[in-house]
């Protein structure tokens, strides 16, 4: 009726107003505007997908313009119901813009929640979309996402086919705020080859151009993954300073998807420090985050993590039982550890296997395997309060 139109209109042209604030320096005005309204845009959301087709086009287009909301905000397994919603009404419309992007929307929340191979099917029907219509600028998107699941897979050389093509459309359009996303992913998998100055290289070209746009979000990626190098190369002084660059501007801009992970890694860097007791309350604090959230991408990173952090407080136990659980949703999510990873994992695995009966590392392995990840940050969270009271007593 007039009254449901009128308000729907009215959302949908909030939501245009805020798209691209949502990738500015008023990132985080305009995300608590939308929190504050996110019942109202829940109605309109719900009014679209049982109504008429033209209604669908409209939903289409909000989820769109939600993209980074859903996202940032963590609204992951809501934001998944009404990309399912949309397109199961959607299946048999022709190819739109819009429809394209919500194909990429349903991508990235299943690359939030650990599922690879969902992600995959869900970028590779956006790049169809994108090639039916004819599009290339709308190329750019689905390619960096697809060298995203290549470079999870293991398989490098797809995936920086994938960032180099995207980063060139980039250019050729001047999509700033995709360029800085492909930078960043560029300097990523050279880290993961141990490609230390391209890697930097890349990060710095990210860097400039993410201060050129004012976009904070893709900011916080570019410093993490600046903090990335700097412990692989062992500077871990460096490491810290890029981590609490990275906490500052999620803070300005209210964002949390690197939030975890940056805590991981100054953990990390205060540990190999010989700062203990810092270390334990920053792992602390990561846990809590990454049991509050419902973005699962790199928990097997930070469970891995804090397993030798354990190892080295003499828990190699609870260590075992986290590698384990690390080890299966590895398998569940087909994604397997980077080249350096994987060296100091070895290493640390090693090491409690010299100080442990291994009747006791396969129980403890086989403890981890079937616990929920849920239980396991749980777990993992208990034990890490356990060696911080202790590093606080003395």
């Amino acid at each position: 009726d007039a009254a449901r139109q009128r308000h729907r209109d009215y959302f949908v042209a909030l939501a245009e107003q805020a798209e691209p604030k949502l990738r500015g320096p008023e990132q985080a005005i305009f995300m608590d505007r939308l929190d504050t309204e996110l019942d109202n845009l829940r109605q309109v959301l719900s009014y679209c997908e049982t109504a008429d087709d033209a209604m669908v086009q409209k939903g289409l287009e909000l989820m769109h313009l939600l993209s980074n909301f859903w996202l940032i905000r963590e609204h992951l397994n809501e934001g998944r119901q009404h990309c399912a919603a949309m397109l199961e009404r959607a299946e048999t419309f022709d190819p739109t813009p819009d429809k394209a992007n919500v194909w990429m929307l349903a991508g990235n929340i299943a690359l939030c929640l650990g599922e690879s191979a969902v992600a995959r099917q869900n970028f590779e029907t956006s790049l169809a979309l994108r090639q039916q219509l004819g599009e290339r600028q709308g190329l750019a998107g689905p390619l960096g996402s697809l060298g995203n699941i290549s470079q999870r897979l293991g398989d490098y050389s797809a995936a920086q086919r994938y960032f180099e093509e995207s980063v060139a459309i980039c250019r050729e359009f001047d999509l700033l705020n995709f360029e800085a996303v492909g930078l960043t992913c560029l300097s990523n998998l050279a880290l993961e080859q141990q490609r230390f100055e391209e890697a930097r290289a890349r990060a710095h070209e990210a860097l400039l151009v993410c201060r050129q746009i004012g976009n904070l979000g893709i900011e916080c990626f570019v410093l993490h993954g600046l903090s990335n190098i700097a412990l692989a190369q062992g500077d871990y002084a460096t490491a810290v300073s890029f981590c609490e660059q990275t906490l500052v501007v999620e803070e300005k801009v209210g964002h949390t998807l690197t939030r975890a992970s940056a805590l991981c890694n100054l953990a990390t860097a205060r540990s190999l420090l010989g700062e203990t007791a810092a270390a334990a309350r920053i792992y602390c604090e990561c846990l809590s985050v990454k049991a509050e959230g419902g973005d699962l991408r790199a928990a097997d990173d930070i469970l891995e993590n804090v397993g030798d952090f354990l190892s080295r407080q003499a828990h190699q136990k609870a260590a075992c039982v986290l590698w384990g659980l690390g080890e299966r949703m590895r398998e569940d999510s087909e994604s397997p550890r980077t080249p350096s990873d994987q060296g100091w994992y070895d290493r640390a695995v090693a090491k409690v296997r010299q100080s442990l009966e291994s009747s006791v590392i396969e129980a403890a392995w086989a403890e981890g395997r079937a616990m929920t990840i849920a239980d396991g940050i749980a777990y993992a969270l208990r034990e890490t309060e356990a060696v911080r009271a202790a590093s606080e007593t003395y």
